[in-house]
């Protein structure tokens, strides 16, 4: 397969060149930003939009995860190879109307760990798991009721990949990740990995295979997204995790275990975004400006 993210690139897919990244809750460099979703008209029959190939969307209303991620439907895989572009389908109509919100810092360190954003059942009904952004950055919502209404956490990575400021206006409202097409879960995803202290002095190795174990039971049935930035904790060392790319399968490949029904070749779609589930292969790549090293086969 072949991604289009590189944090080295002159030419990323979106935004800004600078694909660095610095301390988490200190200024960081300019992060690409994903296309912004517009719903296509009526006539559409598929249209390409710089890197996305824009298809039609189905009838608009919630789907299958906006109260379970593992109910409901969601089609067939179809088959496609990979081009080094994400193939982006635009969303439906949400299934409540966006409000306006504003971006604050996260409660605690250890909470934005876990890639959730905060906020309070006051603002959202309680089967919202995911939110979609100022129409373009999905994320995983957890909820504290004593947290300030109108108001999202926010880690430092996260809101440099929304490019957001502290007690910025942002426009928020319910996402579903079927809203995206059928093909919505992560069958694999590129993980590119290097310290979180860029100057830390590192000579072990990590095992490949363990650290996808934790990656999987970190992050779980969130939404991932091509140029986002993840952190995560693996045996006492800060890691930093870039989202290179990834293949997308449907509802029905994960019921079977990622598999084809009666020995068929399991055909993945290159995609831009998608749920993280058990069954996710991970593949790791070390950053080449960082001195870890990584052994075993990645999952």
């Amino acid at each position: 397969m072949s991604y289009p993210y590189d944090r080295n690139s002159q030419q990323p897919p979106f935004g800004q060149p600078n694909m660095g990244f610095g301390n988490q809750f200190g200024q960081q460099p300019d992060r690409p930003s994903p296309p912004r979703a517009t719903r296509p008209r009526q006539s559409d029959q598929g249209s390409h939009h710089g890197n996305y190939h824009v298809q039609p969307t189905g009838s608009p209303g919630p789907g299958p995860f906006a109260s379970n991620v593992g109910g409901g439907g969601g089609g067939s895989g179809s088959s496609g190879g990979s081009s080094g572009r994400f193939h982006h389908q635009q969303p439906a109509q949400p299934p409540m109307p966006p409000r306006r919100m504003r971006a604050t810092r996260t409660t605690s360190e250890d909470f934005a760990l876990t890639n959730y954003v905060l906020g309070t059942h006051q603002d959202f009904p309680n089967n919202t798991r995911y939110i979609l952004v100022d129409n373009r950055f999905v994320f995983s919502i957890r909820y504290d009721d004593n947290f300030e209404p109108g108001y999202l956490g926010f880690s430092g990575l996260q809101r440099k990949w929304a490019n957001l400021a502290l007690n910025q206006e942002i426009e928020v409202q319910q996402f579903d990740p079927s809203m995206d097409g059928p093909q919505s879960f992560l069958y694999t995803v590129e993980v590119e990995v290097s310290l979180f202290a860029k100057n830390a002095e590192f000579r072990g190795e990590f095992d490949a295979r363990h650290m996808s174990q934790q990656f999987i039971q970190v992050f779980n049935n969130q939404v991932l997204s091509g140029g986002q930035a993840l952190v995560m904790d693996f045996q006492n060392t800060r890691l930093l995790l870039f989202i290179k790319g990834a293949e997308l399968v449907g509802m029905d490949a994960v019921q079977n275990g990622m598999r084809a029904p009666d020995g068929q070749e399991l055909n993945a779609t290159p995609g831009y975004r998608g749920v993280l589930t058990q069954q996710t292969q991970i593949q790791f790549t070390k950053a080449t400006d960082s001195n870890i090293r990584l052994v075993g086969a990645a999952r």
